[in-house]
């Protein structure tokens, strides 16, 4: 797994020169990227029996993809398995300079549809993948047996997707906000930590929105999802 952000770079995904101190100095040396080294490390899995590789690129759209891919997008694009490239620098790993993606690699990238500060995804990168979009899931949020987190979260999703547009549905919060993480912890003191998770991190989320007209029509409505879930919390506090 690797992260994506603004200063991700050619030379940190595909290949790049690196300082290495020497005796005399300093030199540098040819590094391979991270879909290079996935690539390799598919190819190895496949020798040892293993189907698949994945490389998973979280937050992909929070990087400059048509700068960090390079001549590396002509390997995305639908079609032929064995198409390669020619690389920057010669690979000692790869035996000069030609590149291909290994069959047995699988590349999942991960992005928030709430995230607006971010620009779309260049079209030329977009028609390169395939899309799935995943809606907030209400079974981990039941699995874990706690009623506020169930009440709440299935107020939430009700909320938004009664009253608001389209483009307000996109920001509704995700099931990971009702969620005691990481998931294999005591359920002892649950209900205390779920209820810490929704006053200091759901409803500042849920006041940005309305502050900041996000949610359109359903500014008033999600106004109203805010003052149940502080009565719930209220409840539970003097209970």
């Amino acid at each position: 797994m690797v992260q994506f952000h603004p200063a991700r770079t050619y030379e940190d995904f595909i290949v790049g020169l690196a300082p290495e101190p020497t005796q005399g100095g300093l030199a540098f040396e040819v590094r391979a990227g991270d879909l290079v080294r996935a690539s390799l490390a598919a190819q190895r899995a496949r020798q040892e029996g293993e189907r698949w590789h994945t490389l998973i690129i979280d937050e992909i759209n929070r990087g400059d993809l048509g700068r960090v891919l390079g001549e590396a997008i002509y390997l995305f694009e639908p079609g032929e398995l064995d198409r390669e490239v020619a690389l920057a620098h010669e690979l000692p790993a790869l035996g000069g300079r030609r590149f291909g993606l290994d069959p047995g690699l699988l590349v999942l990238g991960t992005r928030n549809t709430a995230d607006r500060s971010i620009a779309r995804m260049d079209l030329a990168i977009r028609r390169r993948f395939a899309f799935l979009e995943m809606w907030p899931d209400l079974e981990p949020v039941r699995a874990q047996g706690d009623e506020l987190a169930v009440a709440c979260f299935k107020d939430c999703l009700e909320t938004f997707t009664e009253y608001c547009d389209d483009e307000a549905l996109r920001l509704v919060p995700g099931h990971s906000y009702f969620l005691d993480l990481p998931l294999e912890r005591s359920p002892k003191g649950r209900r205390a930590r779920i209820a810490h998770r929704l006053r200091y991190e759901l409803l500042p989320l849920l006041r940005e929105y309305i502050e900041g007209r996000l949610v359109g029509s359903g500014t008033s409505q999600v106004q109203g999802l805010v003052d149940r879930i502080e009565s719930e919390l209220a409840a539970q506090v003097e209970g």
